[in-house]
Order: C-alpha cells, then sequence, then structure tokens
C-alpha cells in the first residue's frame, strides 16, 4: 500500500497520464480514501529513503544550483524540462516529463527535513513556484515571482495589448519595491509570464525581457 500510495505522489502510478500535476498529500488520501496522516507517514519514511539515496543527493545540489543561477525562484515544471534536458531521457513524451518530474519531487522532498534545506515551495493562482530559501531570495522571492506574475497576466490578456512602454512602466513598478530589498530585475524572469500558453504572455514576455535590460 505504501508503495502504491508514493507512486502516486510521483504519478508514477499507472492511472497517472499527461502532464504532471504535482498532487499534494490531501489530494493523495482523497483519491486513495486513506487518513490524511497515514498519506504523512508515508510520506516520511520516503523522504527518509530518498535522502539516503546518492543519484538524488547530485539532483539536490543540481537544482539548487540551476534555480540560483535562474535568479532565485523557477516554476516547478521548469526543474523538471531542466533534467530531461542535462540528462536526457529514452521516453517520449509525456512519460519523460512526468518521469523527470517525478525525480524533481523526491528530491524536493528528500531536502525538506534538512535544517538547512534550500529550497521553499509556493502554490498560488494554479502556480507551483520553488526558491532557493537563502537570502535574499526565500519568501521575497516567491511574491515577486508572484506580484510580477499577476500584473503580466493582466497586461498580457488586455485588448488591446499595451505598448510597449507601459510595459515596461508597470513591471518596473513591481520591481522597484523587490529590488530594494536585494532583489535583482530577472529575479523572477523566468516565472513572471508562466501563467498561460499564449501569443498574448508570449508578448508580454518579450517586452518584460526588454525592458529589464
Amino acid at each position: 500500500m505504501a508503495r502504491q500510495i508514493l507512486a502516486q505522489f510521483l504519478e508514477l502510478d499507472n492511472e497517472s497520464s499527461g502532464p504532471p500535476t504535482y498532487p499534494t498529500q490531501s489530494q493523495i488520501a482523497e483519491r486513495t480514501q486513506r487518513a490524511r496522516a497515514q498519506i504523512g507517514q508515508i510520506l516520511t519514511k520516503g523522504r527518509e529513503r530518498w535522502r539516503r539515496t546518492p543519484a538524488l543527493t547530485t539532483v539536490r545540489n543540481d537544482l539548487a544550483e540551476f534555480i540560483t543561477a535562474e535568479g532565485g525562484v523557477v516554476e516547478i515544471g521548469e526543474l523538471a524540462q531542466f533534467l530531461l534536458t542535462s540528462r536526457g531521457s529514452d521516453a517520449g513524451d509525456p512519460l519523460s516529463l512526468r518521469r523527470g518530474a517525478a525525480v524533481v519531487r523526491a528530491a524536493l522532498e528528500a531536502e525538506r527535513p534538512s535544517e538547512s534545506n534550500r529550497f521553499e515551495e509556493s502554490r498560488r493562482n494554479g502556480r507551483f513556484l520553488v526558491a532557493r530559501s537563502e537570502p535574499p531570495y526565500g519568501e521575497v522571492a516567491l511574491d515577486y515571482a508572484e506580484k510580477l506574475g499577476a500584473t503580466a497576466f493582466q497586461l498580457a490578456t488586455s485588448d488591446p495589448l499595451p505598448a510597449p512602454v507601459r510595459v515596461q512602466e508597470s513591471l518596473r513598478a513591481v520591481s522597484s519595491h523587490f529590488l530594494q530589498q536585494g532583489m535583482t530585475v530577472g529575479s523572477a524572469g523566468c516565472c513572471c509570464c508562466q501563467v498561460a500558453v499564449s501569443p498574448a504572455v508570449n508578448s508580454t514576455r518579450k517586452a518584460w525581457k526588454h525592458s529589464a535590460r
């Protein structure tokens, strides 16, 4: 039963299909008709085993370096894509992406019990963000990504689309507060527009990149 629970948590069970959705413990409990506390106990044992896995230790270090290189905060799907790009896969989509996501999730969970946990997670408005926990990142970076993403979404869904100068002014206004706290303009650049997949969002992302120069 524990193996089945962990397989569902990592979306490696036979019922999982399509892109990864990163289910919560509560969702797993509801699907399996098990108590939330029981799911937590099984996951705690899984974390202990994953923490003792040398290959996952390497992955954890690589993920920490990648997040830092990307400005301190990323959307969790970017971590899976990073692993696939750096390590490759013999499976096709979406299985390869789901396997990559499973490795990412196991790595993040393995780090969680550590007093020096390098990752901080946040689920907001349908997005799953992961930040480096150390200053000046952590909650500040997550808030920055959320506010910048919300502003980008509002701009991208405006009809008509705003002029580039307005995009630059709006996003820079959001950034000014966080710049004073030690963040950089690019701290949320990789995920600020991960709010939809549409030409409008892509246009806004291009304008944001231009404004950050």
